[in-house]
């Protein structure tokens, strides 16, 4: 079924309470694009609120209640008084919220209120998509910009160069398993002594082994993940989108006076010798 605004407000039509992930099968696609759908057509599924069981659920429902005893007298959570020691006089977090700021109530009542000078735009549908158009019309604009098209030159600089002293700092912050490859290189590496970084940051990517010494990258590469041309010649979009990223990553270790080896996750179980003569054969200069 073609995703057209017809399309989705006939099935919309035949079930009012039909979600997101009810409609993704139906046009052939997944939930991401039925949202991205909706919202461009300015058009709203009934939310869950407002939703109701249909009767053969809603007496499964009751059987099952009647059956555990759950919400009748005391096991009701909201039966009877309850002491809420942490919410009464001076222990209020809103009452000690308001003792601090005395005038706020006086300036959001009324017209005082500055959200009251336009709350009223936002009740209406035509104005809200208006806008709504308008700020995605701006973010496609820029959608595909470089930093020096949108910021200028200076402030271009200054952005890019704040990423690079964040990036370090921020990769720390993520513990990954290491695969199955990388351990062969890592032991392979500790056998020959040399001394190397592992999940090493190199402007903005990280390599998983830096010879800092010989100014050697090593990448060990999962067959599937960095798509093998040996094990898959015809590539998935998202194997292509891989080789594209580790053609890139290559180019620029490269222009920047790295040398990079690559070792497939198949030659690795297969051949460890043959892969540590190699780096031999390049730490010697041979």
């Amino acid at each position: 079924m073609r995703r057209t605004k017809e399309n989705y407000e006939d099935a919309m039509r035949e079930n009012s309470n039909i979600t997101h992930k009810q409609l993704a099968p139906l046009f052939g696609c997944g939930v991401t694009t039925v949202t991205r759908d909706l919202r461009r057509f300015g058009l709203h599924t009934r939310p869950w609120s407002e939703r109701k069981h249909s009767t053969d659920t809603r007496r499964k429902i009751s059987q099952t209640r009647i059956k555990r005893g759950v919400a009748q007298g005391d096991r009701n959570p909201n039966s009877g008084e309850k002491v809420r020691p942490w919410l009464e006089g001076d222990k209020n977090p809103l009452h000690q919220w308001h003792q601090k700021h005395p005038d706020f109530g006086e300036r959001q009542r009324g017209k005082a209120n500055p959200v009251h000078k336009v709350r009223h735009l936002y009740e209406d549908p035509q104005y809200v998509a208006r806008i709504t158009k308008g700020i995605r019309a701006h973010v496609d604009l820029r959608r595909g910009s470089t930093y020096e098209e949108v910021y200028g030159e200076e402030k271009a600089a200054q952005y890019k160069q704040k990423l690079r002293d964040a990036s370090p700092a921020r990769l720390k912050k993520f513990k990954r398993k290491e695969t199955n490859p990388e351990r062969i290189v890592r032991e392979m590496l500790e056998s020959t002594g040399v001394l190397f970084q592992q999940e090493a940051p190199l402007g903005f990517y990280t390599v998983d082994f830096l010879l800092p010494d010989f100014r050697l990258v090593i990448q060990a590469d999962g067959d599937y993940w960095h798509a093998n041309p040996k094990t898959y010649p015809n590539p998935t979009p998202s194997q292509r989108k891989r080789r594209r990223l580790d053609a890139s990553c290559d180019s620029f270790l490269n222009n920047r006076n790295y040398r990079v080896l690559r070792f497939w996750e198949t030659r690795l179980k297969t051949d460890v010798e043959g892969c540590e003569k190699q780096l031999l054969e390049i730490l010697h200069g041979t």
